[in-house]
């Protein structure tokens, strides 16, 4: 629905209205487009690692290593990390082919901003989520993480 869409893109939206503001803003551009690309890869690699990690037994909750059933919030596969980084370096890929200020070390920082925002939501999804604090408010905190890191670790770069 609606929360899920915005709950996903909403802060890649905010990048993108940021980089076209860049020019009267204090900041060089190109560090929204690393948080764009960021929170990008954090939600393709969370939905990746979610979907496909749910596909095998023995998840873990990411917070104790405890067993946990298949659907729990929290819960990880090793087989869901890897399709979770797999995503986050596809994002980091594309970012580097569609945006020539990403040089190849860039698509590897965008792709460890996606997997850091992935790691979050799952952090997230052990500790907080729950009524009060829905999976909408979940996958916007993890696709945030992913933009920040992925904008903080390209400063160097620039």
């Amino acid at each position: 629905g609606t929360g899920n869409v915005l709950g996903n893109a909403a802060v890649a939206l905010v990048c993108v209205l940021l980089f076209a503001a860049s020019r009267s803003l204090p900041v060089d551009g190109i560090v929204f487009q690393y948080a764009f690309a960021g929170s990008m890869a954090a939600a393709l690699s969370d939905t990746l690692s979610s979907e496909i990690g749910g596909l095998y037994d023995n998840p873990r909750l990411i917070t104790t290593l405890e067993p946990v059933s298949p659907g729990t919030d929290g819960g990880v596969t090793w087989q869901g990390e890897v399709f979770g980084l797999l995503g986050a370096v596809v994002v980091g890929a594309v970012a580097f082919a569609m945006l020539t200020e990403v040089s190849p070390v860039g698509a590897a920082v965008v792709a460890l901003g996606g997997f850091a925002g992935m790691t979050a939501d799952s952090v997230l999804g052990a500790t907080i989520e729950g009524p009060r604090f829905g999976n909408e408010a979940v996958n916007l905190a993890a696709t945030l993480v992913g933009a920040v890191v992925s904008a903080v670790a390209a400063i160097p770069l620039l």
